[in-house]
């Protein structure tokens, strides 16, 4: 037994530490409530600009200039299930199993990293792929990390065509309009993009561990979704507005990729550059407004819709099903 003069500096040490995690864990509990103060408060910010915005462009003129078309709501249905379906197809690749109600799971996913916040999605998936069999959370978290990396590669290669695109076509103006918006605000946010490309392209192989065919194909799929969204989203504004040329929907889906690059919610932040660019407004202002303001009002319904499917209902069979406690508590979180 150690003598008390030996026994006494061991427990204030002990109980330094103690107290040194327990600040730390509250201040990760505060970081992480200031974070969705600030979230929720950018949200809010974004809805009574709209609502403004909305108001003095006036609610009758919008709804008497919405489009008619099912197929442009059709069209927001279609768009939404792209991304679990690609999800379900590379996960399977990266760790060789279906996840049970794969589908359900990652539709709730596209719901969190879109309705919410970016990457949101991600910490509810990571406990579904800890419980496949031979997987635990640190296999997860690689297969997330290394899907967002080729992902993300691949989604920033298609913006800079797109941009290129827009030049190509002479409406680079509408860039120099995004730029006017905020210089510093546009300015900082696009070198840390460039920084993060140039860092993820220099690095790549140092990140990830797989082999190159299994890279490939998982990038081959995302390249593969990008077509088809981007294929659909030009559809549905083409239903909604059949006279305007290329150049004015290439010129609108660069701005929008651009746009969702911010990680809040994606659509709304979209509607919101759209009002203050006098770019977007060729033609019928109301028109293409009102377009703007029914894809994403839809997208919104599509996503609610898809979170109150996707929900556990209490059932009979429930007990045969799939328990996973960690999932289930990080899905309330």
């Amino acid at each position: 037994m150690l003598p008390n003069s030996v026994n006494t500096p061991l427990q204030g040490f002990r109980a330094f530490f103690t107290r040194l995690i327990d600040k730390q864990k509250m201040g990760d509990k505060r970081l992480k409530q200031a974070l969705s103060i600030i979230r929720w408060l950018a949200l809010a910010a974004i809805l009574t600009f709209l609502i403004y915005r909305l108001s003095k462009i006036g609610w009758n003129s919008l709804y008497e200039s919405r489009p008619t078309s099912v197929l442009f709501y059709l069209i927001s249905v279609l768009m939404f299930m792209v991304m679990p379906i690609v999800d379900k197809i590379n996960y399977f690749i990266m760790t060789g199993h279906n996840i049970p109600e794969g589908i359900k799971v990652f539709s709730r996913k596209q719901v969190f990293n879109e309705a919410i916040v970016s990457y949101a999605g991600e910490t509810y998936l990571c406990p579904k792929l800890a419980a496949l069999p031979g997987h635990d959370t640190r296999k997860a978290l690689i297969a997330i990390k290394d899907n967002t990396l080729i992902s993300a590669l691949v989604s920033n290669t298609w913006t800079l065509v797109l941009i290129l695109c827009v030049w190509w076509v002479g409406r680079s103006d509408i860039l120099n309009e995004i730029w006017n918006l905020s210089p510093i605000l546009n300015g900082v946010f696009g070198a840390f993009c460039c920084l993060l490309y140039l860092v993820s392209i220099v690095f790549f192989r140092k990140f990830m561990k797989r082999a190159f065919r299994e890279i490939w194909r998982v990038a081959a799929i995302h390249g593969v979704r990008i077509i088809i969204l981007a294929a659909l989203q030009i559809a549905q504004w083409k239903s909604a507005l059949p006279s305007e040329e290329i150049s004015f929907w290439v010129m609108f889906l660069a701005v929008q990729t651009l746009v969702k690059r911010v990680p809040i919610n994606g659509d709304l932040m979209f509607l919101s550059v759209a009002l203050l660019l006098s770019g977007f407004l060729n033609g019928d202002g109301n028109t293409v407004t009102a377009m703007l303001v029914a894809a994403a009002a839809m997208n919104q319904i599509v996503q609610f819709a898809a979170f109150l499917l996707t929900s556990d209902v209490k059932s009979k069979s429930r007990e045969s099903r799939p328990h996973y406690p960690l999932a289930e508590h990080a899905a309330a979180e």
